[in-house]
C-alpha cells in the first residue's frame, strides 16, 4: 500500500468540507470536522454487510488525514513501508470498538488543538491497523479504492 501513490490521488480531489468556513485559514478545521465525520460513519458501518460501503468510509477517513497532512506538511508522517504494514497485520484484535472509536477520535482532536503531530501520527496507525486487522481491509482493496 503506496501511502505517496494515494496522496498523490487525494491532492486532485475536491475534498467536501461539512461546516461553512469563515475564510482560509479555517479550511484546515474544516478537514477535522470531515474526518470526525467519517470516522463516525465508519465505525457505524463496522456491522453493516455491505462490504463496499465500509471500505468506501475507511478510504474516506483516509482521505481526510491525507489532506490535512497534505495541509499541515505532515505527509511523511503518514508513510509506512512493508515492515510496518506487516506488524499492523500481525497485532491483536481490539477488545473494544468502542474503545478504539474513542481513542483515535480523541487523538485526533488532541491534535487539532495542540498543533502537534504526535496524536495525528497515533491516530493513523490505530486507523491503519483497526482496518487491517479488526476490518479485514486488505492494502490491495484500499489501493483498489484509490484507483478508481
Amino acid at each position: 500500500m503506496d501511502i505517496n501513490e494515494i496522496a498523490k490521488k487525494v491532492r486532485g480531489r475536491e475534498i467536501k468540507l461539512f461546516l461553512p468556513t469563515l475564510n482560509p485559514e479555517e479550511r484546515v478545521a474544516g478537514l477535522y470536522v470531515g474526518l470526525n465525520i467519517y470516522l463516525a460513519k465508519m465505525m457505524e458501518n463496522v456491522r453493516n454487510e455491505n462490504r463496499k460501503e465500509l471500505i468506501e468510509y475507511f478510504c474516506e477517513t483516509m482521505v481526510y488525514f491525507i489532506s490535512i497532512a497534505n495541509e499541515k506538511k505532515w505527509l511523511y508522517l503518514l508513510l509506512l513501508n512493508e515492515e510496518q504494514i506487516s506488524n499492523f497485520k500481525s497485532k491483536w484484535h481490539s477488545k473494544s470498538y468502542n474503545s478504539v472509536y474513542l481513542i483515535i477520535q480523541q487523538q485526533i482532536n488532541k491534535c487539532y488543538f495542540s498543533h502537534q503531530s504526535t496524536e495525528f501520527v497515533h491516530a493513523w496507525h490505530m486507523l491503519i491497523k483497526f482496518g487491517l486487522v479488526e476490518l479485514g481491509i486488505s492494502p490491495e482493496e484500499i489501493e483498489d479504492y484509490f484507483n478508481q
